[in-house]
């Protein structure tokens, strides 16, 4: 998943004010919890509860800095090695209809993850103009990775609050801003008030960031480990405990 580095973010006044917020709240709340206990990494496109793994099933619906790796064909980020890549296709193959689609969509979240994990690193490092500007892309797709079920409700509106607020100077403007986003993001979530959608709505989201973290992973073990079968075996075992959990 994504997660928040900057602890002191916590303890400033303007924080503290926004969580006032009940979605807010419960975002911060979600957040600083699963910092404690999850992955740094997080993320198919999902209909029900363990469709994405489901052989034959229908299928769940490294970057430079802070910019987007350049894409090669299929869509394999150029930094990542083609026996990843073809990995992942080969693993996601026995499980989702269209697995070329479904390993370019995982592999872009996870550079997803890591542009917004370098933007937290910037501060100090970068004038206020620059770090707007890589909040500001950031910022751009929020709703469109909370609409592909990425991002839950509430981690959405946290994004857009935290990259606002560390990159707008302007109180007046900050708060508009916030106000209109969140507005927007919670349009386009399941009814709030509504538990049964939410509920089914974040644990597709848990599915997302359990297929990447599972992926991120398998990458970070040594090379002559990173095999397709050691994968498959993988997101089987994810999914797995994912099921174990189901209500």
């Amino acid at each position: 998943m994504i997660t928040y580095q900057n602890d002191k973010i916590w303890q400033r006044p303007w924080f503290l004010a926004i969580v006032g917020c009940a979605a807010i709240g419960t975002a911060a709340w979600w957040w600083s919890a699963r910092t404690e206990h999850q992955p740094e990494t997080t993320t198919a496109t999902s209909t029900s509860g363990s469709a994405w793994l489901t052989p034959n099933g229908t299928p769940t619906a490294n970057t430079t800095g802070g910019n987007q790796t350049p894409l090669l064909a299929q869509g394999r980020p150029a930094d990542l090695p083609e026996h990843d890549w073809n990995a992942l296709k080969g693993a996601l193959s026995k499980y989702v209809p269209n697995a070329e689609a479904e390993a370019a969509r995982v592999v872009d979240y996870l550079q997803y993850q890591k542009r917004f994990e370098y933007w937290q690193t910037t501060e100090g490092d970068k004038s206020a103009k620059e770090r707007a500007s890589l909040a500001q892309a950031l910022l751009d797709e929020i709703p469109a990775r909370l609409a592909k079920g990425e991002f839950t409700a509430a981690e959405a509106v946290l994004m857009n609050t935290v990259l606002i607020t560390e990159s707008e100077p302007n109180e007046t403007l900050r708060q508009q801003r916030i106000a209109a986003m969140q507005e927007q993001l919670l349009k386009m979530a399941p009814p709030q008030d509504n538990e049964k959608l939410v509920i089914e709505a974040e644990r597709q989201t848990e599915q997302k960031r359990l297929l990447a973290t599972t992926f991120a992973e398998w990458r970070s073990k040594p090379e002559a480990s990173r095999t397709q079968a050691a994968l498959e075996a993988a997101l089987a075992d994810a999914q797995r405990t994912f099921n174990a959990g189901t209500p």
